[in-house]
Order: structure tokens, then sequence, then C-alpha cells
């Protein structure tokens, strides 16, 4: 499961980045967030996510906050 950093996460907006380890960007959809960890997605929070390819730009689903 790769790891990386909350890049910035707008909780109104429902999205945000992650900055996985080795400096690729993903996506973070809110909705694809385990809601008990919705309230730990701050900037610089680190996480484990499983990635999902195929659109305009990697998605990060099934996302745990470390922490």
């Amino acid at each position: 499961m790769p790891r990386g950093t909350i890049k910035w996460f707008d909780r109104n907006k429902g999205y945000g980045y992650i900055e996985e380890d080795g400096g690729n960007q993903v996506f973070l959809p809110g909705g694809k967030v385990f809601y008990h960890d919705m309230e730990k997605l701050d900037t610089g929070r680190r996480v484990a996510f499983d990635i999902r390819h195929g659109g305009r730009e990697p998605v990060a689903e099934n996302i745990k906050a470390f922490k």
C-alpha cells in the first residue's frame, strides 16, 4: 500500500491532493476516505492509500490516516 503526505485537503470542496513518497501527486477525493479518518486529513498528515489509474490523473482510494 503506497504512503504519502497530505499536500492539502479542503473539507468544504471535498477533495485535495496527496504527495506520494517519491514525489508523485495523487488526487484525493473525499468520498474515498474512511469516515473516521476524515477529520485527520490535515496538511502534512501521513497516509496510506491505494491508487486507481485510468482517468486524467491517479486517484487515491481506501485512504487511511496515521495517528
